[in-house]
């Protein structure tokens, strides 16, 4: 490496981290704080509670907020978690054998919904979004310029890398810390930089994939029969939907107003951990099918998600995974504290010539 190309690389590195240290901290914390969610609050997955859970759930909501536009419902272990106006709104968690509202986010704060606004916006508005993803994009950055900087010359010198003086005071130490932490934390933050900002522009890169890879329409699938029922309750709407799909259970169902169909979302057994890749729209008042988009039959655009979301929640390989992502997630604030002594210390010491890690 030319030491032009090292100057530009340390630039990047230095100047990215201490702009936006603390929004890409706060998106690694939280982060691994939601890694682990399902063990801590319970998985989602299909309904397991008496007959009406579903209607009941969308009675709370509306209930709670009657002027909501839209109502996501997804079960929870023995609760239901009810989304009111999307991922903008307000969350509320809900007994499915009786309808009771067990905690309101606007009553109370919920410790998974401050997480999610954390880990998506800052809990700001809208606008924060952008903000999120310049801190994912410095993430990204930090990741690939700090490895490159450390990166050793030939094979011999990986035991100098990987080294950790602890008996040569705190600048050495702190040096080591940061470069094998992050060697070892940075290529999976940078994955999940890379799959969080695919997540954040989902329909862009939907449709592009889609163009590349299947730009001819989906195969078609069989028109459906309407559910026996008018008016139709979610339940019912539910129950067909699973009936249209074999072998899968309904794990999501979103509601908006009587006009729109009803969109629930199904999992087979065996699929992958995402909110329901296989998709059934149902008018709300008659139970007509208005579209029905198994996962077999979606456009590759649609269906590269099916991996990309548990790769970013860690649910692709298993437990050893999630842990190794949460693990990670604490690397930012580690390497930020580290980075951020050792340049005070060099700045106060201007003869003083950078480190082998470029800090």
């Amino acid at each position: 490496m030319t030491p032009a190309i090292r100057k530009a690389l340390l630039g990047l590195h230095r100047w990215g981290a201490l702009l936006f240290a603390l929004p890409a901290v706060a998106i690694a914390l939280s982060g691994a704080m939601l890694v682990i969610r399902p063990e801590a609050a319970g998985r989602l997955g299909p309904m397991d509670a008496p007959a009406g859970a579903w209607e009941r759930a969308a009675a709370a909501a509306r209930k709670a907020d009657p002027g909501a536009g839209s109502v996501e419902i997804a079960p929870r272990g023995d609760r239901i978690d009810v989304m009111l106006d999307g991922k903008w709104g307000r969350t509320l968690e809900v007994d499915p054998r009786d309808g009771r509202v067990l905690a309101d986010e606007r009553a109370r704060p919920m410790a998974f919904a401050f997480l999610f606004r954390l880990h998506t916006r800052f809990l700001a508005g809208p606008w924060a979004e952008w903000v999120a993803v310049l801190a994912g994009l410095v993430l990204l950055v930090s990741a690939v310029t700090g490895i490159a900087l450390a990166w050793p010359v030939n094979a011999r010198a990986w035991k100098f890398v990987l080294r950790l003086r602890a008996r040569d005071g705190w600048r050495a130490f702190a040096t080591d810390l940061h470069r094998v932490l992050g060697m070892a934390a940075m290529p999976l933050l940078a994955l999940n930089a890379i799959t969080g900002l695919v997540l954040v522009f989902a329909g862009p890169v939907s449709s592009l994939v889609t163009a590349i890879a299947s730009p001819a329409a989906a195969p078609a699938v069989p028109a459906a029969v309407s559910a026996p029922c008018s008016p139709c309750t979610l339940d019912a709407l539910a129950a067909h939907a699973e009936s249209l799909v074999p072998g899968a259970r309904a794990v999501r169902v979103v509601a908006k107003s009587p006009e729109d169909p009803v969109l629930v979302r199904l999992r087979r057994t065996g699929d992958n951990e995402t909110q329901g890749m296989h998709r059934v729209w149902l008018d709300s008042a008659s139970g007509q099918v208005t579209r029905l988009v198994p996962l077999e039959h979606a456009q590759a655009g649609a269906a590269v998600f099916d991996w990309i979301y548990p790769l970013h929640t860690g649910r692709w390989f298993g437990i050893a995974w999630c842990v190794a992502l949460a693990l990670a997630g604490g690397v930012p604030l580690v390497a930020f504290a580290t980075g951020l002594a050792l340049w005070t210390a060099r700045r106060r010491r201007p003869g003083r010539r950078p480190g082998p890690d470029g800090g």
